[in-house]
């Protein structure tokens, strides 16, 4: 069985581009918590579930943890601990963009999110390392996303609308990419956008490409 960190060099060898510092920044930290037992594994896994969404918060994570915590490492049950969160924000990985709002880096994103479709496409990918994961890993994340912003709009919270939207759209990507480029085309003719989200909308514009292709 390979170590957990195979997927990382797996990511590179087939070609997902990351810039050197970014790639030693990620195999640092799982480099870290793979020698450290409270771990269980989960954090690294964790970690590869944090990149599908486009933005983070504390609460999303949270929740992220909580509705995909459970997990099977050479067949036995595994929780992701509630400090992977914390750890995860800390870790260097992902930076604050605005007061509790977080991202990962375009490159880190998206090379952790293909490897993450690739698990999600290939169980054997996963079992070589150790994991069972779920089916259907990349859609479950995306209506979990969706739903996650369409509850928080409904309550009128006082998260920035333009951070939900881009949840919205991106989960659409992946549930119904059809939908999400229209939607992506009438929030870019609204001029009252902010600069922030455009950048959010270009982001998840280029994944639209890259799915194409």
């Amino acid at each position: 069985m390979q170590d957990i960190k195979y997927l990382l060099q797996y990511g590179k060898d087939m070609g997902y581009p990351v810039e050197d510092v970014y790639f030693n920044r990620i195999w640092s930290f799982w480099q870290y918590i793979s020698n450290e037992e409270r771990y269980e594994k989960g954090t690294e896994l964790f970690t590869l579930y944090a990149s599908f969404p486009v933005l983070l918060t504390a609460d999303l994570l949270h929740k992220f943890r909580f509705n995909f915590k459970n997990f099977k490492f050479c067949g036995q049950n595994r929780v992701i601990s509630p400090i992977a969160v914390s750890d995860l924000i800390l870790s260097g990985v992902c930076r604050e963009v605005n007061r509790g709002l977080y991202e990962f880096p375009d490159s880190i994103r998206f090379f952790l999110l293909n490897i993450l479709k690739d698990l999600d496409k290939d169980p054997n990918l996963a079992l070589c390392v150790g994991f069972d994961l779920p089916n259907k890993l990349i859609n479950r994340k995306a209506i979990f996303t969706k739903y996650y912003a369409n509850q928080l709009n409904q309550q009128h919270t006082s998260h920035d609308r333009a951070t939900l939207k881009a949840h919205q759209i991106n989960a659409d990507l992946h549930l119904n990419p059809a939908q999400a480029l229209h939607q992506i085309a009438q929030e870019i003719a609204d001029k009252s956008n902010s600069n922030t989200y455009k950048r959010q909308l270009s982001i998840i514009t280029e994944q639209i490409l890259r799915k194409i292709e």
